[in-house]
């Protein structure tokens, strides 16, 4: 799939439109000058990490931004502010990720159609979490390919890219952009890590059956108990 980039500014133009903010307002909302800030619009500078996560802790949507499609809240938010710890939110994630699987097997049998593939790829991802590695490594084992290999599909040097593996410098909107549309992991996994793909899970949901999420409730519903009992306990 081939990656938007250059849309990249323009939704960003468009976002500040709709909110009725000039471009020195929005450039305080996101830490740069109203210099640097035209300059991203018109896509002759990048919109680094630092700016993205301004966007974030200000209300805009960075998935929509990075990717063209707005965030879906859903099941995820429904069951999350049940949740007492943030242990117990990760334990959530983990267990509506599992169910969701089960729910596309449900909905579109074991064969592998792309919906199936992304859940089964995010379970996974959730998996080594709590490994040592960090989320770049983890990202670039399950697409079983070498630091050479991925830098080359996010179009940058292997020396950037593996000091982004190290955590030591940060990734802008076209990195995680080339991500999204190259390997399908949303900004969100990287922006944050805790929440894993939530927007999936959410759409992944609404297209599910009306019988297929009654099943799933039920289930959902019984894990939940479980999770109260495990906050219980760490408290």
């Amino acid at each position: 799939m081939e990656t938007d980039k250059h849309n990249i500014p323009k939704r960003l133009a468009i976002y500040r439109h709709k909110l009725g903010k000039s471009q020195e307002e929005m450039s305080k909302e996101l830490g740069v000058n109203q210099s640097h800030y035209s300059k991203m619009e018109n896509g002759t500078k990048y919109i680094s990490y630092r700016s993205l996560k301004r966007f974030e802790e200000n209300g805009g949507d960075v998935n929509y931004l990075i990717t063209g499609i707005p965030y879906h809240t859903g099941i995820v938010e429904a069951c999350v502010h049940r949740c007492r710890t943030e242990q117990g939110k990760t334990e959530l994630i983990k267990t509506l990720l599992w169910i969701t699987r089960q729910g596309t097997i449900l909905t579109y049998g074991e064969d592998r159609k792309e919906e199936n593939r992304k859940v089964w790829k995010y379970i996974r991802l959730a998996e080594q979490r709590n490994t040592q590695e960090t989320i770049w490594k983890n990202i670039r084992n399950l697409e079983h390919l070498t630091q050479a290999q991925m830098a080359e599909s996010l179009k940058i040097n292997i020396k950037r890219y593996q000091r982004l593996e190290k955590l030591e410098v940060d990734p802008d909107a076209d990195i995680l952009n080339s991500l999204y549309f190259l390997y399908g992991y949303s900004p969100l996994a990287i922006l944050d890590e805790n929440m894993y793909y939530i927007d999936e899970i959410n759409k992944s949901w609404e297209n599910f059956p009306e019988s297929v999420k009654l099943q799933l409730h039920t289930v959902l519903e019984e894990n939940m108990k479980l999770i109260f009992m495990y906050e219980k306990q760490e408290k």
